[in-house]
This record gives structure tokens, C-alpha cells and sequence, in this order.
């Protein structure tokens, strides 16, 4: 999943907040969701020393259950 949606990225394609990306996962979208602020400590901390402080650009992936629904909550 993270595989595909590299190469959809690295070909100029333009992954953000709020999109569904078909084909991602067995041939079903995906949702892509910012990453809550609260959650970038414990996720991405490695990262805060590169960036040096957030927020910076970091997306989930959500992908549907087995009736095609998404959560829509964000973690936290």
C-alpha cells in the first residue's frame, strides 16, 4: 500500500488531506487524512529533529472495512 502510493508521489501525482486514492489496497480506495498534531510525538518523533518543530506534511492512509465504509474520526 505505502509501495503504490510512493510511486503515485514520485510521479508527480499530488497526495493531500481529504483524497481517495483508488487502486491502493485490493483494488479499493483509500482515504488519505492529516496526521492530528497530538500523534506526531509518538508516530513520526524521529522526524521532529529533521523538521525541527511541526507541523509538517505527514498523511495516514485509511482504508475501508469490509462494507466499504470509512472511520472518519482522527486520532486523539
Amino acid at each position: 500500500m505505502l509501495n503504490r502510493l510512493g510511486t503515485k508521489s514520485s510521479a508527480d501525482a499530488v497526495l493531500a488531506d481529504g483524497q481517495s486514492q483508488p487502486d491502493v489496497v485490493d483494488g479499493q480506495q483509500v482515504a488519505l487524512r492529516q496526521v492530528d498534531l497530538r500523534w506526531y510525538r509518538t508516530f513520526v518523533g524521529r522526524a521532529i529533529g529533521c523538521y525541527r518543530r511541526p507541523p509538517f506534511p505527514v498523511l495516514q492512509v485509511a482504508w475501508p472495512d469490509a462494507d466499504g465504509r470509512f472511520h472518519l474520526g482522527r486520532a486523539g
